[in-house]
């Protein structure tokens, strides 16, 4: 006997407890019959067919979201023809409310549960197994399994109807989840310490459920422990109001603090407007990062918070929000819904400015979803409500909203995504928002900015025609990448509303870029640095300047330090926006040059901005005046809140490569359609780059390989052509990935490898491209030779390292840390093989294909109606040739 419990996510991070403590709650005796599957709605159809298939259950259970409800109905329809023996469950909020209608619909369906799930599922899966698996043991673990009957098991809704109503669990009978972090490596871990919600929210299924049940803090706080001893990076609370218990809040918040690990962020939903001082007072004690807290505000217009059931005061929100900010510890996350009753396009537009006056780091803007059972539901015609027929049941209009309203306040969330939300803008925007009547106002007109001039907000495949379009206002370069194209244009946007002040504004997003990395390559709107390079040069050579602005970088010399440092001229406008204390200065000099001095050892712990420091030297000569010491002293950021870092090792230390192996590199791994450089692509690529065994930055990015992949890489990858058909084309991820690598040696698992494909990427563009690099294979060949496999994921099985193979980024941080393994036991018998060596691989460059190729090309799939794999535009000319030869020897040369 074999139940299947069934998830669907919508994206590889994500998982789905439910299935987990389904089979938790299950028992002992019958976990040994119960197989979990998750799957992503990514993937597709009959690839999750097959592998349900092949498992040949007698028993499967989904579990229904919005998110997977229209992928579970396909599996719903195609899976009876596969096993008409195996009984098909639901379960989950999108199958809860209307059970009767979706019995009728899917006839094959045995039945659905209910409502909570755990003790429902326990006493289902003891009936199946002492009906027709027979054990002792499985009787023992249910009572329903005396019955006999499903009728007699309660949570069921069955063809011939409901079986009776299921009480409430306890929730601290509920067993732990994560005893194997296994299954969750590089996913998000969710944590439940309380269900329900004591509020009556009208679009929210939770306002169902009244009572809220909290989990015994005891146990509460050995599972805490467990993920701070684990060092997980993220754990997301699902509890609904988190601090709806003040009680119960306070002794989690106390107990995180008092046994931070330095790592482990924590995530929760809380009611702002509720939170006491007390609990105020603890949390500004907290590590930055420590903590972030989600707060829904959905709106301030009062008739549509009474319209939904919601109790807010507003004022109150705004001042606790405001006093959690003032911390400067804690990322505040607050949440706007579009498309409540009595809330028309004004209102929203107040609602808007109102929250985004709280500068809050991260601002959603989400759209009501008419949601199944919920009062909204009911009530829709009522507010003349129009949503999708099919999930996520998302508003189309209102009585006070049309669809162009929709699209319009649609417009509006992409641009806060894009440049509030991402915070790569902090400096430029609260610029730019004084040219308009209001922060909405500005985004709205973005927004329709972006329409107008075609700028593609979801497409990272940028023409050269409208780069060449923002060329002629604002210098655009066609090579620019997705990321550093959209400062282009918002640089063009600005250019078009508050033209007066360009030049300050190409200095704020020159500032912003550098705020976030030290880049090699500079974008074409930021000031040439010919004219400064001597002032940077005596700088960097003077020992004063040095003990003065970076004490913590003693025994670097100069060129060490310009390049763990970034030194920026600005002028004294823009130095106001740096530092808004700093308003004095002689009158006539607002034109003198001045120089921010960029750290990139310190970092604010919640936006990852480096450390500023304002450098003036008002003569332009490089030798400061007096008075410079002084501004810098002022200058400086301190964040508020945030601990003393421990003094760094010697800078010699964090750059030399030739005693305990690297202290500065970069570790790259990248998946490809094949093992020929010359031949196949690369479809990704992931880094991370590490000083002194510290992670500072990663590199994450699909690539587009301009064909379509084989099954087999999809099989060994999970990557597929759906995933790739928006991913950025390799031309555009170059420039950002080697300004990524810098100077840095390379750290590779067999990184020939990966060193050949991105020769040939650079040659093939009439880039050079040379690299020192440490393999961790022939490490691993010379002193692990007794292993019988010597692959990442056999060494990663050997040394117990964590790993999901063959995706990019976590082959890169698993090669990191099995270097480091490596390291610690074999470096002192062998440093040589611990030191970067050159990386030699000859390549010639294949040029593009001809116009005249592709017109062909284009012809001949035209003439006969062919559908090709790969994409004409980004052929070289011998694949061009090859691909005609092939065309015309199948389809004959009566061209």
């Amino acid at each position: 006997m074999k139940l299947l419990l069934v998830a669907i996510n919508a994206k590889y991070i994500h998982s789905n407890p439910a299935i987990y403590s389904l089979r938790g709650y299950a028992g002992v005796e019958a976990a040994r019959h119960i197989e979990l599957a998750e799957y992503t709605i990514n993937q597709q159809l009959q690839d999750i067919l097959e592998d349900i298939y092949r498992r040949k259950p007698d028993v499967i259970g989904f579990s229904c979201y919005i998110w997977n409800w229209t992928f579970v109905r396909q599996l719903l329809a195609e899976l009876p023809k596969l096993l008409p023996g195996t009984a098909l469950w639901l379960g989950g909020p999108e199958v809860t409310y209307d059970a009767d209608r979706l019995l009728a619909q899917y006839p094959k369906l045995t039945g659905i549960m209910v409502g909570e799930g755990e003790a429902t599922f326990r006493e289902l899966a003891a009936w199946y197994l002492d009906s027709r698996h027979g054990t002792a043991e499985a009787a023992a673990e249910g009572s329903a399994v005396k019955k006999k009957r499903l009728e007699d098991i309660p949570g069921l809704y069955l063809h011939t109807g409901p079986t009776p109503a299921r009480q409430l669990l306890d929730m601290s009978s509920v067993p732990f989840l994560y005893g194997d972090l296994a299954p969750f490596e590089n996913r998000i871990i969710y944590y439940e310490s309380s269900r329900g919600c004591p509020y009556s929210c009208s679009y929210c299924l939770s306002s169902i459920e009244k009572s809220v049940r909290i989990r015994d803090i005891g146990a509460v706080k050995k599972e805490l422990q467990f993920f701070l001893d684990s060092r997980v990076k993220q754990v997301k609370f699902v509890d609904r109001t988190f601090n709806c218990n003040h009680a119960h809040a306070m002794a989690v918040w106390k107990y995180l603090r008092d046994n931070d690990n330095g790592v482990t962020n924590f995530h929760f939903e809380i009611s702002a407007d509720i939170l006491n001082e007390q609990e105020l007072e603890l949390l500004h004690t907290m590590r930055p990062g420590l903590v972030q807290l989600e707060i829904g505000v959905q709106s301030t217009n009062s008739d549509t918070l009474r319209a939904v059931r919601r109790v807010s005061d507003m004022e109150r929100l705004e001042r606790i929000v405001a006093k959690i900010g003032k911390g400067g510890n804690i990322h505040r996350h607050l949440d706007l819904i579009a498309g409540l009753p009595f809330e028309d396009m004004e209102c929203f537009r107040n609602s808007f400015d109102r929250v985004y006056g709280m500068r809050p780091e991260q601002l959603q803007l989400g759209f009501l979803k008419v949601l199944k059972g919920s009062e909204m539901w009911e009530r829709a015609e009522e507010f003349g409500i129009r949503c999708l027929d099919s999930p996520p049941y998302e508003v189309l209009c209102t009585r006070w909203l049309d669809y162009e309203d929709i699209l319009r306040l649609k417009g509006v969330e992409e641009m806060v995504e894009l440049y509030y939300n991402s915070g790569q803008f902090t400096r430029t925007l609260p610029v730019l928002e004084s040219a308009f009547d209001s922060p909405f106002a500005m985004y709205d007109k973005l927004a329709a900015f972006y329409l107008q001039e075609g700028c593609g907000v979801k497409s990272t495949v940028h023409s050269p025609d409208r780069h060449a379009r923002f060329g002629g206002q604002v210098g655009v370069g066609a090579g620019s990448s997705a990321r550093v194209y959209r400062y282009h244009v918002l640089l063009a946007f600005a250019a078009r509303y508050d033209e007066e002040r360009l030049p300050l504004y190409r200095e704020l997003l020159t500032l912003d870029l550098y705020l976030r990395e030290n880049l090699k390559s500079r974008p074409e709107f930021a000031s040439d640095l010919t004219p400064y390079r001597d002032v940077t040069r005596s700088f960097y050579r003077q020992e004063e300047k040095k003990r003065e602005y970076l004490p913590d970088y003693e025994g670097c010399d100069g060129k060490q330090l310009s390049r763990l440092t970034h030194l920026e001229p600005f002028s004294r406008l823009t130095l106001r926006q740096i530092f808004p204390g700093d308003q004095d200065g002689e009158a006539g000099e607002e034109a003198a040059v001045h120089y921010v001095l960029f750290d990139y050892r310190h970092r604010n712990p919640l936006n990852a901005e480096a450390r500023t420091l304002a450098v003036r030297m008002p003569d332009g000569t490089g030798e400061a005046a007096d008075e410079c010491r002084q501004t810098a002293r002022k200058g400086e950021i301190v964040f508020p809140g945030a601990a003393e870092e421990a003094a760094p090792e010697q800078c010699q230390a964090l750059l030399r490569q030739d005693a305990g192996g690297m202290e500065a590199y970069v570790s790259i791994d990248l998946e490809t359609t094949g093992l020929n450089p010359k031949r196949d692509r690369i479809i990704e690529i992931g880094a991370v780059k590490v000083v002194q065994g510290n992670i500072t930055d990663t590199f994450s990015t699909l690539v587009n390989p301009g064909r379509r992949l084989e099954q087999r890489i999809t099989e060994l990858t999970g990557i597929t052509d759906e995933d790739l058909k928006d991913a950025p084309y390799l031309e555009e991820v170059l420039p950002e990935l080697f300004s990524f690598l810098g100077e840095l040696p390379l750290l590779g698992h067999s990184i020939l490898f990966d060193f050949s494909f991105l020769k040939k990427a650079a040659v093939d563009r009439k880039q050079c491209f040379e690299k020192k690099a440490i393999d961790t294979l022939k490490i691993a060949r010379k002193y692990l030779s007794r292993l019988e496999s010597r692959s990442l994921d056999a060494l990663c099985l050997y040394y117990r390292i964590p790993h999901r193979a063959h995706r990019a980024l976590a082959d890169a941080e698993a090669t990191d840390l099995l270097y480091r393994r490596l390291t610690e036991e074999f470096y002192s018998e062998s440093e040589g093989l611990f030191r970067p060596g050159e990386l030699f691989f000859q390549v010639k460059r294949d040029q593009p294909a001809s116009k005249s190729q592709k017109e062909r090309l284009y012809w001949l799939a035209e003439r006969h109606k062919i559908i090709l794999d790969v994409e004409i535009d980004h052929l070289t000319r011998s694949e061009a040739s090859r691909l005609t030869d092939k065309l015309l020897e199948q389809y004959g040369r009566d061209v």
